[in-house]
């Protein structure tokens, strides 16, 4: 960080490495100057949620990151953690986040990912729907990120068997290779 001091994928991993091993008031500290030092820097509100949130305090978090997307709708990393953090307590909400992400961020396989698995845990409205947009998303992903099958198995395979696509099941992989 001392070398890149403005990156931040390195400052998210000390931070998350800092938080692992127990160092959560050094965390903070350096999350705290970060974000002193580039108070514009939205992503350094996200590794803030971030922390709170694995730290208990859900509710910081969420108001840190309704900060942030409230100014950038579409930031890809506050729209994705928002998601896991609301998870089943408001799915519409987390479907709506997920859905300006993957909007913004069409290159995001991860946050395509993500609304493949949210969308077929929907249970308001009209279920049939969220299954049936789950499953052009997950066609969608299967075409243009098929490096990505094995690692979104999962919401893959649990979409692709609700409608019976055997075919597209078949094709990410076999429980033994993944």
């Amino acid at each position: 960080l001392s070398l890149a001091p403005r990156h931040c994928g390195i400052a998210a991993l000390l931070t998350q490495t800092l938080q692992r091993a127990g160092r959560i008031d050094e965390a903070r500290d350096l999350v705290a100057r970060l974000r002193a030092a580039a108070p514009e820097e939205a992503e350094y509100a996200v590794i803030d949620a971030r922390l709170s949130f694995r730290s208990g305090d859900g509710e910081r978090a969420l108001t840190s990151l309704r900060a942030v997307l409230e100014k950038e709708p579409g930031h890809l990393n506050a729209n994705l953690q928002f998601a896991v953090i609301v998870g089943d307590r408001d799915r519409p909400a987390v479907n709506v986040a997920l859905e300006r992400a993957v909007a913004a961020h069409p290159e995001s396989s991860e946050a395509l990912e993500q609304l493949i698995g949210s969308l077929g845990r929907s249970r308001y409205g009209s279920e049939a729907a969220h299954i049936e947009r789950s499953y052009q998303l997950a066609r969608q992903l299967m075409e243009r990120f098929p490096q990505r099958i094995p690692v979104a198995a999962r919401a893959l395979r649990t979409i692709l068997m609700r409608v019976v696509d055997e075919e597209r099941m078949a094709a990410t992989g076999s429980l033994q290779t993944l």
